[in-house]
């Protein structure tokens, strides 16, 4: 019965171990990739939401009827949607939310008159775009180490505008 030498089974365990580790730590980090970009992808869907959410729930910026037109940075629905995305979501990490925001706002008639007041009917839509910085192994595949997603989320106003004092 021969024995093999202890060094030369150690030697054999590692080179298996070595061997393994090329093959399994590009998989953990590819792993770890695409964890980062699906929970930034995720952000980013509620990062539009509650910014839609958020520039629905006060008087619209322009009231006027007609087709859909987009709003400047002036605007009181886009300064509603870009204070959450500043408050709530501001950059960290592997994820950056633009604070370039596309906020589109349609209305329908008939419009709330003073003075009774009434509800504003039509719907409000922000467009979000998010930058996200893979750690590891996928960010070699795009040209400046990042990778963008937009998310569009569409909301209807849910302000009513009071009526006047006389009543």
């Amino acid at each position: 019965m021969s024995r093999k030498p202890a060094r030369a089974s150690l030697g054999q365990a590692l080179i298996e171990l070595a061997a393994g580790l090329l093959v399994f730590l590009p998989l953990v980090l590819l792993a770890i990739d695409c964890s980062v970009i699906m929970i930034a992808v995720s952000s980013n869907e509620a990062a539009c939401r509650d910014a839609a959410r958020a520039a629905s729930s006060g008087p619209p910026g322009l009231a006027v009827t007609g087709p859909a037109h987009t709003l400047t940075a002036g605007a009181r629905p886009y300064k509603r949607a870009l204070s959450v995305i500043k408050d709530l979501y501001a950059a960290a990490g592997f994820l950056k939310i633009s604070e370039n925001l596309k906020v589109t706002e349609l209305l329908r008639s008939p419009l709330p008159q003073a003075p009774e007041g009434g509800p504003y009917i039509g719907e409000i839509s922000v467009e979000t775009t998010a930058e996200v910085y893979p750690p590891f192994l996928i960010r070699v595949f795009s040209e400046n180490g990042c990778f963008q997603f937009k998310s569009t989320q569409k909301y209807p106003f849910t302000y009513v505008q009071p009526a006047s004092s006389g009543y």
